[in-house]
């Protein structure tokens, strides 16, 4: 079986994000679709003073609330670059291996990419090739198809010639009431992660859901083994 997932571009995804990527053969960032505010394409959340806090990217929508994820631009008016890179200094410095993430902040730092979604796809992908995760990525903009929700999905498969669609089990309501089992000949699997609890420095007791940015400053390349 030939598997792909497809998900919109995240800000510092959490561990079940790269979970899924690691689970399949294909991955398409859903980067043509529209942006939500204060979603996870523009948030997360880190180990900031002992508790969970936000990381947030300020934004800008050219095209008001119609605006795709693919068109948000970082607000650089606001220091959000440098302040997220403080805070994540500040609360990680220590860890054993802050000092193999520099390739994050680098990505964090380039003020020539303004596109919100580059940003974030950049960082998945570093974050994959660190942890030697083999899927290949792809964009959905990069085809064209004009069509909506679980067509779209379908359709994005056969691009790719994936013959099982593997979705969060989030999507599951709007997948039964589209009937995309009865209407699309291709499997489909729901994806769970749960999540493995590890030794989290900093914190008095575990906190799950943080960005994976937490996982990798304590356990480094060996991060993937809690995938």
């Amino acid at each position: 079986m030939t598997k792909c997932a497809i998900m919109q571009p995240t800000y510092l995804p959490w561990v079940g994000y790269f979970s899924l990527i690691q689970y399949v053969d294909y991955f398409i960032f859903l980067d043509d679709v529209q942006f939500s505010r204060q979603s996870w394409q523009s948030r997360n959340k880190v180990l900031i003073n002992g508790v969970s806090g936000w990381l947030s990217v300020p934004v800008l929508r050219p095209n008001g609330l119609k605006t795709s994820i693919n068109q948000v631009l970082v607000d650089d008016n606001q220091k959000w670059r440098e302040n997220h890179i403080q805070k994540l200094s500040q609360s990680y410095g220590k860890h054993p291996f802050f000092n193999e993430l520099g390739y994050i902040h680098d990505v964090m730092n380039d003020y020539s990419n303004l596109n919100l979604s580059k940003v974030n796809e950049n960082i998945i992908i570093k974050i994959s090739n660190y942890l030697n995760i083999q899927t290949i990525f792809f964009h959905s903009s990069s085809f064209d198809i004009k069509a909506n929700r679980s067509e779209k999905l379908y359709l994005l498969c056969q691009e790719v010639k994936a013959d099982t669609y593997v979705s969060p089990p989030g999507s599951k309501e709007y997948l039964d009431e589209d009937e995309f089992e009865a209407l699309y000949p291709i499997g489909l699997e729901y994806f769970c992660h749960s999540q493995k609890p590890y030794a989290q420095r900093g914190a008095r007791e575990f906190i799950e859901k943080l960005s994976i940015y937490d996982l990798l400053a304590n356990y480094g390349r060996n991060s993937v083994d809690f995938l």
